[in-house]
């Protein structure tokens, strides 16, 4: 019997050192299984490939009584909590947003990415811009099928008293954990606030309220309080994922005194209309200011639709934001010639036309001026007629 061959002896098995898994790092770095610096509100990996940063568990919402439910419920942020309840028709919303809604809110490709997924993630932790996004994707809806326009309206004004109830509670501290939601949801909010306007479907209303509705300062002050948001945020919120919503291009850079646009006789023919022997001092140079503001509002406007840049949507908000206050209280008092810019701002507005929460508001604008001013300003108005196709018959 031959002897057994010799055994061989076990290779030297190395002792590697366990990895120390991160059960506190965001979900892309943990799908990407690589280590999360855990920086809030965005981590180094995802800011350098762009995607949102969502912290929490991976299950965060779980079906219990009333519809889906977060677990990061011990999260706070500023002092609103985000153990907030949401249904299955709020579900509903949220895929109608990310599959529909979000490509309407800009016709910018390279910006689709934030509407669909960038703001929806930064929602997850900040319960007052889900709500914001289901106002305005429920709104949309509606506007989409109008035999379901009024159950969708409430829905979307419910969601819309929840962002705002949240939104104000954290105003009071707006830091970089919650910058880029707070000034998410008052972009939002925005758009809620023109669309709900433009519907005026309040039946206590009168024909002639409706129409001088676009003339109020209510829906203004909502958007001008964008700005407020924006000025303490800009730096944190220009250094994050929503950096891009803040390009305006060559706007300060474009003098419409020494190239101007096509139409820019026509607004400087104003002037005279103000410039007078008796005027106010204190109410021209707010005139000529918010003029200066429209042509190069006009110019850019133009400038974009060359370049195709496609964010000329933001240009007459950015108008609003930066007129002078003492315009404002002008426009509110019916001054004729406060009432003539506003004329050729609902002009402007009028070629965002493609969007469906502007749609109609030009020409609404141009309308109600019309209608306030009468036949012995009208001539001052001619260009802003002709551009919203309004005959003076029809006003």
């Amino acid at each position: 019997m031959s002897p057994s061959a010799p055994e061989k002896p076990e290779p030297h098995k190395k002792n590697r050192k366990a990895h120390r898994k991160s059960r506190t790092g965001c979900q892309k770095c943990k799908e990407r299984r690589v280590k999360c610096d855990e920086e809030k509100p965005t981590c180094f990996n995802c800011k350098r490939h762009g995607t949102p940063c969502v912290y929490g568990d991976p299950n965060a919402f779980r079906y219990g009584n009333g519809g889906f439910t977060s677990n990061m419920g011990s999260q706070t942020y500023g002092s609103y909590t985000s153990g907030t309840v949401f249904g299955m028709k709020d579900m509903a919303l949220l895929h109608h947003w990310s599959t529909s809604c979000s490509a309407t809110m800009s016709t910018a490709p390279w910006m689709s990415h934030i509407w669909q997924v960038v703001i929806p993630g930064i929602a997850f932790q900040h319960p007052y811009l889900m709500h914001a996004i289901l106002a305005v994707s429920a709104l949309h809806i509606a506007y989409l099928t109008p035999t379901s326009c009024r159950d969708l309206t409430i829905d979307a004004a419910t969601h819309y008293n929840e962002a705002i109830r949240g939104f104000r509670e954290v105003m009071v501290d707006i830091n970089e954990h919650n910058c880029d939601a707070m000034f998410a949801t008052s972009v939002i909010n925005m758009f809620y606030v023109l669309a709900v306007t433009n519907k005026g479907d309040d039946i206590s209303e009168s024909k002639l309220e409706k129409e001088l509705e676009v003339l109020d300062a209510k829906w203004i002050h909502m958007v001008r309080g964008c700005g407020a948001v924006l000025v303490p945020a800009f730096d944190y919120v220009s250094r994050g994922p929503l950096s891009s919503l803040l390009e305006i291009g060559d706007w300060e850079v474009l003098d419409p005194d020494h190239d101007p646009s096509e139409h820019d006789s026509k607004l400087l023919a104003l002037k005279d209309i103000w410039c007078t022997e008796q005027s106010d001092r204190d109410q021209t140079a707010a005139y000529n200011q918010t003029l200066h503001r429209l042509r190069q509002t006009l110019h850019w406007m133009d400038y974009d639709a060359k370049l195709g840049l496609r964010i000329s949507w933001a240009g007459p908000f950015i108008w609003l934001h930066i007129i002078p206050d003492t315009y404002l209280e002008l426009l509110w008092q019916r001054q004729p010639p406060a009432l003539i810019l506003f004329a050729y701002f609902g002009a402007l507005v009028h070629r965002l036309g493609g969007f469906w929460w502007a749609e109609g508001w030009g020409r609404k604008i141009v309308g109600a001026v019309d209608k306030l001013l009468g036949s012995y300003w009208r001539p001052r108005i001619k260009w802003p007629l002709e551009v919203v196709e309004l005959r003076p018959d029809e006003t």
